[in-house]
Order: C-alpha cells, then sequence, then structure tokens
C-alpha cells in the first residue's frame, strides 16, 4: 500500500530526505503540511464584511451528505459510516442551484478540538463556496466551544491561502512524504 510518513524534528532529517527523494526514481515525493493557529479576531473581522456568494445556500450535512458527495476530501475519509458522522460529526455544504457546491466538515473531533475538512466541487471552485461553507462550521464551533483546527498540504495554494481569508495563522510546517506501493 501507499504509505504517508511525516518527519520530526525535520532538520535532523533534511539530507536523509533529499537522498530518499532522490534516489527513489518517483517513487518517493516530498511534501510540506502547513499547521495553522486560529484567530478569532481575524475571523471576526472577515465575519463582519463577508457576504453569502449570489445564489449560494447552506445547508447542514446529514447521511445523505455523507454518502452522496463524490469529494478528493470527504467525511467518509475520517468517520466510520453515515450513522458515526450524524452522531458525532459536524458539517455545512455551500449551496448552488439546490446542489451542493463545497463542504466543510469536521475530519477529527477529539476533545474540544474539530480538525476542519474542507472541499469544493471542481465545477464550483474559485467562487467562494468553501469560504461560506467554512465559516458556517467556524460559527458551529464558536457555539459549542469547539477550537477550530486548520492544516494542509502547502502545495495546495487555494487551502492556503482559504486558511488565512479565514483567520487562520501559520505556524508550522512538516516535511512528509509520499512512498508508492
Amino acid at each position: 500500500r501507499e504509505q504517508w510518513l511525516q518527519i520530526w524534528p525535520a532538520t535532523d532529517a533534511e539530507a536523509l530526505i533529499d537522498a530518499l527523494v532522490t534516489a527513489s526514481a518517483g517513487k518517493v515525493q516530498r511534501f510540506v503540511r502547513s499547521n495553522f493557529r486560529f484567530d478569532a479576531e481575524a475571523h471576526a473581522a472577515l465575519r463582519r464584511e463577508l457576504e453569502a456568494p449570489s445564489g449560494v445556500g447552506l445547508v447542514r450535512m446529514d447521511g445523505g451528505h455523507f454518502t452522496g458527495l463524490d469529494l478528493s476530501v470527504s467525511p467518509r475519509a475520517f468517520w466510520r459510516n453515515a450513522a458515526h458522522f450524524e452522531r458525532e460529526g459536524l458539517g455545512f455544504c455551500a449551496t448552488a442551484s439546490g446542489e451542493p457546491s463545497a463542504a466543510a466538515f469536521s475530519a477529527f473531533l477529539i476533545d474540544a478540538q474539530l480538525e476542519i475538512g474542507i472541499e469544493t466541487l471542481p465545477a464550483q471552485r474559485g467562487r467562494g463556496h468553501a469560504l461560506w461553507a467554512a465559516c458556517a462550521l467556524i460559527e458551529e464551533c464558536e457555539r459549542r466551544s469547539l477550537q477550530p483546527v486548520w492544516s494542509c498540504r502547502r502545495e495546495n495554494t487555494a487551502s492556503w491561502r482559504l486558511a488565512q481569508k479565514l483567520g487562520f495563522v501559520p505556524t508550522l510546517e512538516l516535511p512528509y512524504l509520499r512512498v508508492s506501493a
């Protein structure tokens, strides 16, 4: 199977990581994981200025979304089944013309921390739908006294920029490797 490896502390392993990637003939790929902390004041400033994109609605995610959304980042990767997600998870979908366009959901919910998973359907990207869905999830976190958590591949510039627009501040970057089967 494909394997993912995160390295800590990275400073002690840079030469080894570079050697593995170089010698692997493409079977080992290096990425950077960016971790963020949430700045509630920055998010509140965004919310004061933010309006829903034209024609975009918002719905709470349910079991139908769990099974029906064809997303590369999906609650199905983090929760056992739809009932488990409905019982213990949390999420919102932005909608366009009544159809889901983006989803922001709890990838993990541990203690008082909720890690956000987010994805926009390809045809709707770049229209602010993920921002809208993520704002709804963050506001629900605030209502429930949960701390929203964001991390992403640094190479995923859309997610990296969205995090900062939402009020997340980069705190740590860690190398990790994808090792092909």
